[in-house]
């Protein structure tokens, strides 16, 4: 076996010097290939990392250096091809937990600044499963969380140096889709990581270990303007909340996060923190008349109950949105329907909160459900004949502006 892997050395080296790509491939695919074709690789595991471990950093920096993709990807492939099924299971846990980590955080490198899909996805892919097989096996846990926060640098350092997450007009190009499915899985990696290091605990405090990863993320996101970070920040605030808290309580936790982020746009001069409050705004709506809703009971009364301070208080939150809370820019045309709807929603809250208050009134009160809506009805429809009469009855501008006009009116009226 080492015979053929001095063998393939040679042949990268020389593939290096006359710079041809066929050459460095064939050599890596001999190396690789050397265990499985003399049926060596699961005599000794350990052994086999290792070997591995040196082909792979030699015939990676050849591909590197010289930017051959196909060779790259050979390297990737086999690399963790061979030792995940050759020796993830056999060898010692740390031999697998550092194979994984160097080899996975080395080829996110690579991959991502080349933006060769082929060989992140290999290491991203490869990297997190070799972690959870030596999760298996390992006594501490912390050793694999460590491993997961350093196998994840070489994602937020590219999140960092290309911020944009989606294209705009005259910029350039977003991520790709790979890129961003990195990004945003990663969070969730590090919280299964997380979790082992105190599972009583977070159990005991369901909401906690969400919250762990949405502070660093926050601190990043709003520290500077990184929407990619302050979305998986305010989206594990949200989860954090959903967590911790059940029925009316997670409304008004929901509906405070809905505040704070358009809050903090007209604060710092940013304008992404809009659409992080409009979905928490959607979730504690969905909540409320889901969840929260189906759990009222007849001790709940009618406007001034717990779950009616919810509703209103939803109410205010929406309006207070289309009042200018959510920030509208004049020259995108997809933000000015926002507010708009933003105010049909909160009067059709009003609207229709107010009309089952009041039937819910007259039910607790004994009243049939046919009734109790009959009389919801009418007194809806007499609020809104009471302020259209208002309205009629209010004197013409030219009458208002003239005060002998009014006062010829108010002597007639005593006549």
């Amino acid at each position: 076996m080492f015979g053929l892997a001095l063998v393939s050395v040679g042949l990268a080296m020389i593939a290096l010097a006359v710079n041809v790509e066929a050459l460095g491939t064939a050599a890596a695919l001999g190396a690789f290939m050397a265990p499985v074709l003399l049926g060596q690789e699961t005599a000794n595991a350990n052994l086999l990392l290792l070997y591995l471990a040196s082909m792979a950093a030699a015939l990676g920096l050849v591909a590197t250096q010289r930017r051959w993709r196909l060779t790259a990807f050979v390297v990737a492939a086999s690399y963790f091809g061979v030792g995940t099924m050759g020796a993830a299971e056999d060898a010692v846990p740390w031999a697998v937990l550092l194979f994984g980590l160097i080899g996975g955080t080395a080829g996110l490198y690579v991959g991502l600044r080349e933006r060769w899909w082929e060989t992140r996805l290999l290491a991203f892919g490869g990297g997190w499963a070799l972690l959870g097989a030596a999760s298996e096996r390992l006594g501490p846990h912390w050793p694999v969380f460590v491993a997961g926060v350093v196998l994840s640098l070489p994602v937020w350092r590219h999140a960092l140096r290309h911020p944009l997450l989606l294209p705009e007009v005259g910029a350039p190009t977003g991520w790709s889709l790979g890129e961003a499915f990195y990004f945003f899985s990663t969070p969730v990696l590090l919280a299964w990581a997380a979790y082992d290091l105190a599972p009583d605990r977070f159990d005991r405090v369901p909401g906690l270990l969400a919250l762990a990863v949405a502070v660093p993320y926050l601190v990043a996101g709003y520290a500077r303007l990184r929407p990619a970070f302050a979305l998986v920040g305010a989206t594990a605030a949200a989860i954090a909340a959903g967590a911790q808290w059940e029925g009316l309580e997670r409304v008004w936790a929901l509906l405070g996060l809905a505040l704070l982020w358009p809050a903090l746009d007209h604060r710092l001069g940013r304008s992404d923190g809009r659409w992080y409050g409009l979905i928490t705004l959607a979730a504690a709506l969905e909540h409320l008349f889901d969840d929260a809703l189906m759990q009222r009971t007849t001790a709940d009364a009618a406007f001034v109950g717990p779950w009616a301070w919810g509703l209103w208080g939803a109410v205010a939150v929406t309006a207070a949105f289309a009042a200018g809370l959510w920030r509208m820019d004049a020259d995108r045309e997809d933000t000015r329907p926002v507010r708009p709807g933003l105010w049909i929603v909160a009067g059709g809250m009003a609207l229709f909160g107010v009309t089952g208050e009041i039937r819910r009134y007259f039910e607790l009160r004994g009243l049939s459900p046919d009734t109790a809506s009959l009389a919801g009805g009418l007194a809806v429809s007499a609020l809104a004949g009471v302020r259209r009469r208002a309205g009629e009855l209010r004197l013409p501008p030219l009458v208002q502006a003239n005060p002998r006009s009014r006062a010829r009116g108010s002597r007639a009226g005593s006549d």
